[in-house]
């Protein structure tokens, strides 16, 4: 199973085509609990993509439904619209590596993230200020990354324990010589080696990504302060 290929396919087909009859026709501030294909389930995994998929079709139809038209006191929203569907595109088309997919999905947290702090904090510079972000956006874009991040260690660690239950099938395979391995052995020796450097792969991408959002957001925070310490 080729990593990235299964992770697209999860989004594009379970997550990111969020059907008008999952979010009641009362308003897009409620879920659909009424029986629709993201009502609760008791798989708790089920669950986290139920409550993704509503978050979804809310943040579309906040989007769709937000002011076309700036005015002195609410800015257009017309910026999100388009970013927001570009990220949904980016995700479900991307032709990227299984090591760089999840960055898709960090990049737009990480962007929303800094932008949120820094309109909070007076440093956002104002050709850059598109006024809020909509409504459960900021959600959205941190239930992605979760997803996406939790799916890719779990189809790692189902291939993992595949190519083990294989393996368990040859267990003097460390002693048999190399000439005298079938092709399946050798096939094996192969995949474990590559499953092992993907699981070190995405321990590292947790660490680079943990690490890249605390200094960006570490940055605003410390020219927030020396603002705030120029002042009195």
């Amino acid at each position: 199973m080729d990593v990235f290929n299964a992770m697209r396919s999860f989004l594009a087909d379970r997550i990111l085509s969020p059907s008008p009859n999952q979010v009641k026709s009362g308003g897009p501030d409620t879920p659909d609990d009424s029986g629709s294909p993201t009502s609760a389930t008791e798989n708790p995994d089920d669950l986290v993509v139920a409550e993704l998929t509503n978050v979804a079709a809310l943040v579309e139809l906040s989007v769709a439904s937000g002011p076309q038209i700036a005015s002195e006191r609410r800015r257009s929203n017309a910026y999100f619209r388009p970013k927001y569907r570009q990220f949904r595109s980016d995700i479900c088309m991307s032709k990227s590596t299984w090591e760089e997919y999840p960055w898709l999905a960090f990049d737009m947290f990480k962007w929303t993230e800094t932008y949120r702090v820094m309109q909070d904090t007076g440093r956002l510079p104002k050709d850059q200020d598109h006024g809020p972000l909509p409504q459960y956006w900021t959600l959205f874009t941190a239930m992605v990354l979760y997803v996406v991040l939790l799916q890719t260690k779990r189809i790692i660690d189902c291939i993992t324990e595949d190519i083990q239950t294989r393996l368990n099938g040859f267990p003097n395979l460390p002693s048999v010589p190399l000439r005298a391995r079938t092709v399946e052995m050798r096939q094996l020796g192969v995949a474990k080696r590559h499953i092992v450097r993907c699981s070190e792969a995405f321990n590292r991408l947790l660490e680079n990504m943990t690490r890249e959002l605390s200094v960006a957001l570490g940055e605003i925070n410390k020219e927030s302060g020396s603002v705030e310490a120029g002042e009195y």
